[in-house]
């Protein structure tokens, strides 16, 4: 079976959507691919997973909480020009009970054996400073656009005057388009959004 557009196409549904293969499923764009979520994204692969992009930067974010790697094996951190590790509050490096931590201006060393330095000798100079870069990141608003369906037919239902009320008791009212859809609206939430038809003046 082939689905064929020569513009847009779309694939919506109250509840759930479900895309199964039982060999192999390939998605492909020329230009930009974008996956959202309401609440949780997951990838699992059994096998194994490779981000790769051959020209610009891949940037991972925890906007508001962690992000946490772990690894049962090996863990290697290569860069073929030069590696910065920044943290704002404080910076700490732990093996076999030893350790390094970086706070408030101050370089703590400490460990349960000894202390070896393997040079030609050590440089004292005066105080020196260097700050990082952090970034700041206001809530993501989403932008969503619904489509109303008459109940019984599951037709859109276009020219019809609706209102959304938002988890917040805001009130966004306004008239379904020809295909049937409300107006785009931006949120930093997509939960217990309340659609309602409204008789028009």
């Amino acid at each position: 079976m082939v689905l064929v557009s020569g513009e847009d196409m779309q694939l919506s549904a109250s509840d759930n959507i479900t895309l199964t293969a039982g060999k192999q499923l390939d998605v492909g764009v020329q230009k930009d691919f974008t996956l959202a979520a309401g609440k949780q994204l997951s990838l699992y692969s059994r096998e194994g997973a490779k981000p790769f992009s051959s020209q610009n930067d891949i940037d991972i974010q925890a906007q508001s909480e962690n992000i946490t790697t772990w690894s049962t094996q090996d863990t290697h951190i290569s860069s073929g020009k030069k590696l910065v590790v920044t943290a704002q509050d404080e910076l700490t490096l732990v093996c076999g009970g030893c350790y390094i931590k970086i706070k408030g201006g101050n370089v703590e060393i400490g460990g349960p054996g000894k202390l070896l330095f393997k040079n030609t000798g050590i440089r004292k100079a005066g105080t020196g400073n260097m700050q990082g870069g952090m970034k700041s990141f206001e809530p993501s608003a989403f932008d969503e656009k619904f489509i109303i369906r008459n109940a019984l037919t599951k037709e859109p239902m276009p020219g019809r005057a609706y209102k959304i009320t938002m988890p917040d008791g805001s009130v966004i009212s306004g008239v379904t388009d020809d295909s049937g859809a409300t107006s785009l609206n931006s949120s930093d939430v997509i939960d217990n959004m309340i659609i309602s038809l409204v008789k028009a003046n």
